[in-house]
């Protein structure tokens, strides 16, 4: 009897270790499919108001702070030149 407690108490504790694993990672899923959208928008915004290069776009792609993403969003309301939207992306 003991032993199948044990079983079932195993189980159990996969399971919920399994869980907290998915739940993780639709987490992760979420944080990551948010990035991509704001370089996305970057990349347009970028596009539309001065051109962007394959070079420039890598750039926006490597950077996967969702923070200095925002920075650069911000950047290029009122930016004159790319390179100030780019350079705010290379200090990373």
């Amino acid at each position: 009897m003991q032993s199948h407690f044990i079983l079932q108490s195993n189980l159990f504790n996969n399971y919920c270790q399994g869980a907290l694993l998915i739940e993780q990672g639709i987490e992760q899923g979420i944080e990551k499919g948010e990035i991509i959208d704001k370089q996305n928008v970057l990349i347009k915004l970028i596009s539309r108001k001065f051109g962007v290069s394959d070079s420039e776009k890598i750039i926006i792609r490597e950077t996967d702070s969702p923070e200095i993403l925002d920075a650069a969003l911000d950047i290029i309301l009122f930016a004159k030149s790319k390179s100030e939207v780019i350079s705010a992306l290379e200090k990373t």
